[in-house]
């Protein structure tokens, strides 16, 4: 089961995507010059954009003869063809870092594996049915965005498959919208407020770190930052009102958000951290 869940992780994390394209990059140069080297993948905290960047072609360059431009400008070379249809965007800069910008596509690929998806769960039921006062904020968030699509499916914003399940759905499937408006019709991400960039690096960032080991931080760290973007999220981005009014589409793409959000709160609240992701408090 283990290994099933690993495997499934794999295709939702971004990180694991660049690392395994960087290293079909390394494979096509000469092995001894390569030697044996971790790859460094690193996402750039800076909130316009999701963008990741590493540094293997600088580590190689300290035990070989070429510049890290020249190194990183090969590696490139040989696995452009690997990412190219996956929303990456591959720039070498004159450091020699490859820099690796996520584009509107990306990041709505991303978004939409969640969403149709979710996160597995390995257990039906966390031992732990209580509210934690430690945790409190982060079962408070889950709960809310849980509330927040049953109202929209009362005002017809969207309509939900099921409206009032007996426990925390695994994930909220939606019978209409069937494709969510993420893009608009000039092909740009609608979510574009500061706040909704912020929640989606945040998302990002947990599932990354969810998929690996060692961890700097802990899970209940993980899922507080995620908690505190997404409360930013719903306070500074409205979803009815003059938003439902005008631009009802923006106000399906921030709902789609929500049910992203709710689903790795769900897998962060009961399969790392052991405690019960309530419906409604």
């Amino acid at each position: 089961m283990v290994s099933i869940i690993a495997s499934f992780m794999e295709n939702m994390v971004i990180k694991q995507s660049l690392i395994k394209s960087l290293g079909s990059g390394l494979r096509g140069l000469d092995p001894d010059f390569i030697g044996s080297v971790d790859i460094p993948v690193t996402r750039v905290p800076n909130g316009s954009r999701i963008r990741y960047i590493s540094a293997i072609a600088m580590k190689l360059a300290a035990i070989n003869s070429q510049s890290p431009a020249e190194i990183a400008t090969l590696i490139v070379a040989n696995q452009a063809d690997k990412i190219v249809d996956d929303g990456i965007i591959t720039t070498v800069l004159p450091s020699g870092m490859i820099q690796f910008d996520i584009t509107d596509f990306g990041v709505v690929k991303w978004l939409e594996n969640i969403r149709l998806h979710g996160l597995p769960i390995t257990a039906n039921s966390p031992d732990n049915q209580s509210l934690d006062s430690g945790l409190f904020p982060v079962q408070y968030i889950h709960a809310r965005c849980c509330s927040l699509l049953r109202m929209a499916h009362r005002d017809r914003l969207i309509s939900l498959v099921e409206t009032e399940p007996i426990f925390t759905p695994f994930l909220w499937r939606l019978a209409t919208p069937r494709d969510l408006p993420w893009l608009d019709d000039s092909g740009n991400l609608r979510l574009v407020h500061d706040a909704e960039k912020m929640l989606i690096g945040e998302l990002i960032d947990g599932v990354d770190f969810w998929h690996y080991l060692p961890r700097k931080i802990d899970d209940k760290k993980v899922a507080m930052k995620i908690t505190e973007q997404c409360d930013r999220f719903l306070r500074q981005c409205p979803i009815w009102g003059e938003v439902k009014l005008h631009h009802p589409q923006l106000s399906q793409a921030r709902l789609g958000l929500i049910i992203v959000t709710q689903s790795i709160l769900r897998f962060a609240l009961q399969e790392k951290l052991g405690i019960i992701a309530p419906m409604e408090l």
